[in-house]
């Protein structure tokens, strides 16, 4: 079977107010087998709508398939050996679908996530929205510590890539920060939409791939560390909204120059696809099971 490299990110999942991560396996599980009727399992995030399609264990984590399309979007097909492009003959409720595949597992106190980055599929932020949404529609939370039990507690999900905090050690040591560059793909990250949405028409006019924003200290000063660019940079990679950053500056006499993405766990593997071009979902676990068990 013919195989295709493709991008694989690991994070760190997190559930509050949950503290016990053994338990996270077992809560979205519940989440999930709640719901009845599989088509409400649709959510939609941005232009995008996205479903869990299938859930399975592995081991103290588990293997998800996502599901994501676009409501309505039914694209002209094209024969390749003669270049006639014909409608689609696909009926007004159907339509083209993309798979994302991730895999889970606790790790020293952390329940780890590896997820096969699919260009229009799930992103990493769009899963902790979803998961949220899943969880807080379909368990219930009482505090009896409390006097009386207490309303329906909301359980918030946030993703944060594996290797950021070592970003930003590393980002906080230096003596001075004299450039800072955050790099957005289009169409693949939020933040572009939500922080930078002047951009995204330029973008689309250009037929940019992504967008380069960069600002530069004064001679001889540096950016500040607590405050302005540095600081919303950051708090946009903690949450996926950023695709990277590089950072340039001076420790100890000497120029320094790194990224986010060096610093964070981003693997490219080769995974089996089928001949509709689809990956393999069995081979797709397999890699990515195997990735997760490297960190245990």
């Amino acid at each position: 079977m013919e195989q295709r490299q493709r991008r694989v990110e690991v994070y760190q999942l997190i559930v509050s107010p949950v503290d016990d991560v053994a338990t996270y396996s077992t809560l979205i599980h519940q989440s999930f087998d709640k719901v009845a009727d599989k088509a409400e399992l649709q959510h939609q995030i941005g232009t995008k709508t996205h479903a869990l399609f299938e859930l399975g264990r592995s081991g103290d984590g588990l293997t998800i398939r996502f599901v994501s399309f676009s409501h309505g979007s039914r694209p002209d097909v094209i024969d390749t050996t003669s270049l006639a492009i014909k409608p689609s003959p696909l009926a007004s409720h159907q339509t083209p679908v993309n798979y994302t595949h991730v895999v889970t597992g606790c790790l020293r106190g952390e329940y780890i996530l590896v997820l096969e980055k699919a260009q229009n599929g799930i992103s990493a932020l769009s899963i902790g929205t979803y998961l949220g949404w899943l969880i807080n529609n379909n368990l219930d939370s009482t505090d009896t510590t409390a006097e009386g039990p207490r309303a329906k507690a909301k359980y918030r999900v946030e993703m944060r890539p594996k290797g950021f905090e070592d970003f930003v050690k590393r980002v906080y040591s230096l003596d001075r920060i004299t450039k800072l560059t955050a790099h957005f793909v289009r169409h693949e990250n939020p933040g572009l939409d939500k922080n930078l949405g002047f951009l995204v028409e330029l973008g689309e006019q250009s037929r940019a791939a992504g967008v380069d924003v960069s600002m530069s200290a004064e001679r001889a000063q540096g950016l500040s560390s607590d405050t302005g660019w540095l600081k919303w940079v950051i708090d946009r990679l903690e949450s996926g909204n950023i695709d990277d950053a590089k950072v340039r500056g001076w420790l100890g006499g000497a120029e320094d120059t790194f990224s986010a993405r060096k610093q964070r766990k981003i693997f490219s593997v080769p995974i089996a696809v089928d001949k509709s071009g689809q990956v393999a979902p069995n081979d797709a676990f397999l890699k990515l099971s195997e990735i997760r068990d490297v960190f245990r």
